[in-house]
């Protein structure tokens, strides 16, 4: 049974199915993890929440991360909610007449008839979702740590054996965080880092959040449209669901890093780039199997 890390999903519920399907012929006993941002933007929003609130759960087959689009669409639903109100009753508006909550999401949910009670139990899902997974893989060669999230990390969220410090989230409570939960939350669904973690010495961190499609992501060595390797960092959010020439679904299997996509699109191997993403998987690689230390960037 293999761990395999999703990247963003954006509403493409059929892409992820057969991404799914394809993952589970060759394991049928597959776990997932999504790393989040399941909704906005792409065509099957509803289809998507309902499979992920029928199917997701805390340690299950099918796991999932908080990302900073569920999170929106939790601030938006609160701010159109008095403090006395809370989750269970709306104001004299229906959500339909809301201001928009920027994306399609608002949009999405109408056409698919959703009721004012059901976004309330959409929202409350989305508040019972996790921020991080951090989670001890057996590669067959060590026990591997990797902190699952959405977007990164600051060293300060670390204890000194690297694990996360859960005393930084106990107890949240959405409609009324306190400044360091919310700084914590920022970061781990906001920021965007391009930089591996010279302070983490046993860890991986894998995340989504920024397209490897992007030139951001390409400057600094990835090949568009591919896992972006970058020392102890790793990203899988491929872009699916924009309009480019390499966008793609992927997903990393975290025993032996072995890549899954759902669309085999040819890559540049004459890049410059290619290069360096092999380089970096197979140092990543000789690091599970025991036969290199992580080193820190200096």
């Amino acid at each position: 049974m293999g761990t395999y890390v999703v990247g963003d999903i954006h509403g493409c519920f059929s892409e992820w199915m057969d991404l799914k399907s394809k993952i589970e012929k060759e394991d049928t006993n597959a776990k997932f993890i999504l790393v989040g941002d399941i909704v906005d933007r792409g065509k099957q929003v509803a289809l998507m929440l309902k499979w992920a609130m029928d199917n997701i759960t805390e340690n299950g087959k099918y796991q999932m991360v908080m990302g900073n689009h569920e999170l929106e669409k939790i601030q938006w639903f609160l701010s159109n909610h008095t403090p006395q109100q809370g989750l269970e009753q709306s104001d004299e508006k229906t959500y339909a007449q809301w201001i928009s909550d920027d994306y399609d999401f608002q949009e999405s949910l109408i056409a698919a008839e959703y009721t004012d009670q059901m976004l309330t139990e959409t929202i409350q899902w989305f508040m019972s979702l996790p921020l991080y997974k951090d989670l001890i893989v057996d590669t067959g060669y060590r026990k591997q740590r990797y902190l699952v999230v959405h977007a990164a990390v600051r060293s300060e969220f670390f204890n000194k054996d690297e694990s996360f410090r859960k005393r930084l989230l106990k107890g949240i409570c959405y409609d009324s965080l306190t400044e360091e939960q919310s700084n914590v939350i920022s970061e781990l669904v906001w920021r965007r880092n391009f930089w591996q973690y010279p302070f983490l010495h046993h860890t991986i961190v894998i995340h989504g959040h920024t397209p490897t499609i992007s030139k951001e992501c390409v400057y600094r060595g990835a090949v568009a449209g591919t896992v972006f390797y970058n020392s102890n960092d790793i990203n899988v959010d491929c872009g699916l669901v924009f309009e480019h020439k390499q966008s793609n679904l992927a997903a990393v299997r975290l025993e032996d890093m072995k890549e899954f996509y759902l669309l085999d699109l040819r890559t540049p191997e004459q890049s410059r780039n290619a290069g360096i993403q092999r380089a970096e998987r197979q140092s990543l690689l000789d690091w599970l199997q025991n036969k290199r230390k992580i080193e820190s960037p200096k």
